[in-house]
């Protein structure tokens, strides 16, 4: 397992050739190395975020995405990438569901 927070994770390496166009949607980006690894390929990349971001070449949205509205209504996406996204709504009904498991 690769866990350098500088670099794109294996997953996302392994299935970015099938990603030719942009625009990627990273959401969650965090420090943003999933929205640097296919700005470095020259597509263009919008990050969200709720923790404001200074990544380079890319479009940076701040956005709760648990409590506030969807901020790309009407956009479109060639691709979206997803990793290590925990939604923190969730929690509760995973308690109830597994109460053995810290959460």
């Amino acid at each position: 397992m690769h866990n350098d927070p500088q670099i794109a994770s294996e997953w996302v390496r392994r299935w970015a050739d099938l990603v030719s166009t942009g625009p990627v949607l990273d959401i969650a980006c965090g420090a943003g190395r999933h929205a640097v690894f296919f700005a470095e390929r020259g597509l263009e990349v919008v990050a969200v975020d709720r923790e404001p971001q200074l990544i380079p070449r890319v479009q940076f949205v701040k956005a709760d995405l648990e409590a506030g509205p969807w901020p790309f209504a009407g956009q479109r996406f060639a691709a979206i990438i997803v990793t290590n996204y925990l939604h923190r709504p969730l929690f509760p009904r995973s308690r109830r569901r597994w109460p053995t498991m810290a959460c």
